[in-house]
């Protein structure tokens, strides 16, 4: 995880289309790794200054 610049990582949550989300309590942000991702993958910051985020949930709309 170091290499994807996460700083303290703690939710996970896969999409329908197996899409990880990982949500970075120590940045403040939720990050996306695109299905298929591997060990070194750079991750899309798709939500930011949050504060102290946990977790992730998406509704059936995938919102």
């Amino acid at each position: 995880m170091v290499s994807s610049g996460l700083t303290y990582p703690w939710g996970l949550r896969f999409d329908t289309y197996g899409n990880l989300y990982v949500v970075d309590d120590g940045s403040g942000t939720i990050v996306m790794f695109c299905a298929g991702f591997t060990a070194g993958s750079v991750g899309t910051i798709v939500a930011s200054g949050l504060n102290q985020p946990l977790d992730v949930a998406f509704d059936s709309n995938m919102n």
